[in-house]
Formats: structure tokens, C-alpha cells, sequence
């Protein structure tokens, strides 16, 4: 099977994931030339990208398109770029036209995140000085409506970013008119870094509403809390639906008391992501482990909590040691009857929580693991996980490759080097990001804190000697490289 995919952008949460999700199921995954995906915000060739993918489908299954990437040439340019909209439409509305019965399109586009920082890295430039006022902006035209105080804003920026937030919402609205059209298989409208409250949410209501009564129980539009996980989550349903495989999964939490907590980044309780996801993938959620191919154990967020807070310090470990232990032996006596048992660990956003995973190493069989992940949001998590454990497992190397590779990523480097990096950043150049002139000093630091952590993963029983290590957007937040 070979599946044509025009993913988020080019960081490798876009690229390498799904490629790693569908080599588990023996099957390809064609990917756009590296030098014709964005670079950062600089947006990749809407045109050259609609030639090079009719080209593609001659020779592939099945479609999986990001209308960010297609209709602005990028998730930042759909935040950044000035296009109008009917620029926008004309640019996808070739894809509708390579869909054939044989060949089904899945495609996706982005509710856009109001980033609750200063920081104009990804966003318009204006972000760096009014980035944190608009998001209380939103949240109040959400929650009371217009206000008399618009905090500083200059109108001319108001204006601008909410001219860009109709366009997408116009955008979005016009994809499921075409859905509701027969125009696409599938249509995911992910909400990124989202709340309950905010213009995210008052965009994904009226969405919804629309939904429901163009598409009344129809199941072909689905949206839940993500971004970066819709690659994954689409390729692995994309495989599924092309072969007639519905996997059966059950989902254990490691404290039921937690199951109605939201994530940070998210908008609804956890237990409601986690069934959409499941349903994203193609697989049905069971009731019991018995009825289940895939048993998914979730590691349930702290309502609300960042990635710093003082559950990670070591006063905390012998309290979270206690309260995981249980699943943990559970997960155990699973692998001893050999049931598959998939791990998402989204008790804290951007990395995996430090205690969870020596437990695994002390208990399980961690090698045996049908998937892991702690990275980023829950959705970034949820999405990948379910893709890795819910597609036929046809390639158990590939299999050991991603669980490897998440295993050094996502708790490796986003729990452990990220945080030695940015201190040895600011010890030695003053700052904790990676100064442009220093980038081969940094990732040669990163190697080599990585290289002790691999080590440990191969003594797991795993295949982990990473090579090419490198920073996707000269940044510490994320790392790649290959095993």
C-alpha cells in the first residue's frame, strides 16, 4: 500500500511519524521533496504542491492532505500569510478532484491556536509585544463579548488577527460544505492548543453546529483537541479503512479519578479526546480488555497543569511511584498473557513523566510494548500512540523502531536533555535558546547527553544508536534524529 501524504508542515512530529506508522503495516508513505515543504515561515509552493501530488496519485491508494499546507503552504503561514480567501479555496479545490472511489482523501485543517505567550516564533509579528493580551482578548469577546477596553491593542492589529481567524474559520466552513458534498472521505478539524473558553472554542461550537445538521451521524467530520498528530492518526486510519481492519480497543486509566481532567492545551475532559481519537484511527472502543486487540493505558493529565510543575520534583516521586505502580503491574500480567498494551503517557504536556517510565523499565517488558508516547499535548500523544498500536503490526522491526525512538524523544530528551541543554545554553552563551552561530555546538551537546539514555533503551531490548541528531527549527523545544 502506498499512501500520498501533504503533511502539517516539515518538522519531523509531520514527516517521520506517520512514515514510521505505516512501515509498521508494511506499507509507504510518499512524502513531498524536502525542498518543497515549508521552512519555518517560509511557505512552501501551494502550486508546486498540487502538481507534485496529482502526479502521486496515479501511483497511490489513498490521500492524506493538510489544507494548512495546501491552501496557505504551511501551519505557520496559515497564521502569518496575507492570502484572502478565495485564494485560499482555489488552491484545494483541485484535491477534491483526485478522489476517486479506490483512491479516498482524508484531509484536515486547523482551528488556530491563540498561543498565551509573547513570542512571535510562530507567530504574526505583532505576537512578541501583544501576543498575551490578545488571548485574554479572546477569551473575554468568548465569555462577555466585545469590551469596552481593548488592553492596549492597537486596532490595526485587532484587526489583522481577527481578519486571519475568519478567513481560516471561512476556510473550514467551505470544507465541510464540500464534505457534506461527497467531496472528501474523511474531514478532521483539530482545535491546536486550545481551552474550554476562547475564540478556539466559540469557532469549534459553530463548526459543530454545522456539522451536525449538514452531516447528521454521518461520522466523515470528526473534531477533537490536536495539530501535529493528525498525520499519524490519518495515515493509521487510512491503512485500516483501505485493508477492513477495525481494531478493538479498551482503555485503561492509571487513576479513574482522573479521567475528567482536562490537558493543558485542550478543551474537553480526557476520556471524552481519548474516544474521538480512537475513533480518528478507525478503531472501536470496547468495554472490557477481554473483547480488545489493543489495550491503551492512559496516564491521566493533571487538570490545568504545566510541564513544570512541582509533581515533577523528587518530593513527588515517591507519591507518583505509589500511585502508578499498580497499572504498571497490571500492564505486567497483560504482557505475560500476551495481550497487545500501547502506553500514552499525558499526565504532563511536552514530555513524559520521568517516574512512569523507570517503572516500565522495572517492571514490563518495555521492548514488547505495542507503542509509547509523552510528547507535546495529549491529542500530539493520543494520536500517535493509537496510529503506532491500532494498524497490523506486518513489520516488528519497524515497531521496535518507533517505540525506540519515542522512548529517547519523548522521554529521553523532552524530560531529561531539554532541560540540561537550555541550562547549559545559558551558562555558556548567556540564554537558554540555541544562539544560530553555536547550532553545531548545541546538537553536538545534545548527542552526547542522548547517547547514555540510548544505551539504557538497547539494554530494554531495543534497537537505539542515534545518528544525524539535530534541532528541527534550530530550536531546543524538539529534537530529531535517525535510529
Amino acid at each position: 500500500m502506498r499512501i500520498a501524504l501533504l503533511p502539517l508542515d516539515e518538522r519531523p512530529a509531520n514527516t517521520r511519524y506517520p512514515a514510521q506508522i505505516a512501515a509498521i503495516a508494511g506499507a509507504q508513505i510518499a512524502l513531498p521533496p524536502d525542498g518543497a515543504l515549508p521552512q519555518m515561515k517560509r511557505p512552501a509552493s501551494r502550486g508546486w504542491l498540487i502538481g507534485w501530488l496529482a502526479d502521486e496519485a496515479a501511483h497511490c491508494d489513498g490521500i492524506v492532505a493538510s489544507i494548512d499546507l495546501l491552501g496557505y503552504g504551511g501551519l505557520i503561514a496559515s497564521r502569518t500569510g496575507d492570502e484572502d480567501i478565495a485564494s485560499v479555496l482555489r488552491a484545494i479545490e483541485p484535491l477534491a478532484a483526485l478522489r476517486t472511489p479506490e483512491r479516498p482523501v482524508f484531509a484536515f485543517n486547523v482551528i488556530q491556536r491563540i498561543s498565551n505567550a509573547d513570542d512571535a516564533t510562530e507567530e504574526p509579528d505583532y505576537w512578541a509585544v501583544y501576543g498575551r493580551r490578545l488571548y485574554r482578548y479572546s477569551r473575554t469577546l468568548d465569555v462577555a463579548g466585545l469590551p469596552q477596553d481593548s488592553d492596549g491593542i492597537p486596532d490595526d492589529v485587532l484587526r489583522d488577527w481577527l481578519i486571519r481567524r475568519t478567513r481560516n474559520h471561512a476556510v473550514n466552513l467551505a470544507m465541510l460544505r464540500e464534505t457534506a458534498l461527497g467531496k472528501f472521505d474523511l474531514l478532521v478539524i483539530p482545535s491546536d492548543d486550545t481551552s474550554p473558553i476562547g475564540l478556539s472554542a466559540r469557532e469549534r461550537k459553530h463548526l459543530e453546529f454545522w456539522r451536525d445538521a449538514l452531516l447528521p451521524k454521518d461520522g466523515r467530520v470528526l473534531m477533537y483537541p490536536g495539530a501535529d498528530d493528525l498525520g499519524s492518526a490519518l495515515t493509521a486510519r487510512m491503512i485500516n479503512y483501505k485493508r477492513g481492519h477495525v481494531p478493538r480497543v479498551f482503555v485503561h486509566y492509571a487513576d479513574e479519578r482522573m479521567k475528567d481532567n482536562i490537558a493543558p492545551f485542550e478543551d474537553r475532559p480526557i476520556h471524552q479526546a481519548v474516544a474521538t481519537q480512537i475513533m480518528a484511527v478507525g478503531a472501536r472502543q470496547m468495554d472490557a480488555p477481554d473483547e480488545a486487540d489493543v489495550i491503551l493505558v492512559v496516564s491521566p493529565p493533571f487538570e490545568r497543569i504545566g510541564d513544570r510543575d512541582p509533581h515533577w520534583r523528587a518530593h513527588d516521586v515517591q507519591q507518583r511511584r505509589e500511585a502508578l505502580l499498580p497499572t504498571v503491574m497490571q500492564i505486567a500480567r497483560w504482557q505475560a498473557a500476551n495481550r497487545r498494551v500501547a502506553v500514552a503517557d499525558v499526565a504532563f504536556p511536552n514530555g513524559a513523566e520521568p517516574t512512569l517510565v523507570e517503572l516500565l523499565f522495572e517492571q514490563v517488558d518495555i521492548a514488547q510494548l505495542a507503542a509509547f508516547g509523552g510528547w507535546n499535548t495529549a491529542g500530539n500523544t493520543l494520536g500517535s500512540v493509537l496510529g503506532a498500536a491500532c494498524v497490523p503490526c506486518d513489520d516488528d522491526h519497524a515497531r521496535r523502531i518507533a517505540l525506540a525512538h519515542h522512548l529517547l524523544e519523548d522521554w529521553g530528551y523532552q524530560s531529561l536533555v531539554r532541560d540540561a541543554l537550555r541550562y547549559w545554553l545559558r551558562t555558556t552563551f548567556g540564554r537558554p535558546d540555541i544562539p544560530p552561530a553555536h547550532l553545531e555546538a548545541a546538537t553536538r551537546f545534545t548527542a552526547d547527553q542522548l547517547r547514555p539514555i540510548a544505551a539504557r533503551i538497547r539494554a530494554a531490548g531495543l534497537l537505539c544508536a542515534p545518528t544525524n541528531v539535530c534541532h528541527p527549527w534550530q530550536r531546543t523545544f524538539e529534537v530529531d534524529f535517525d535510529l
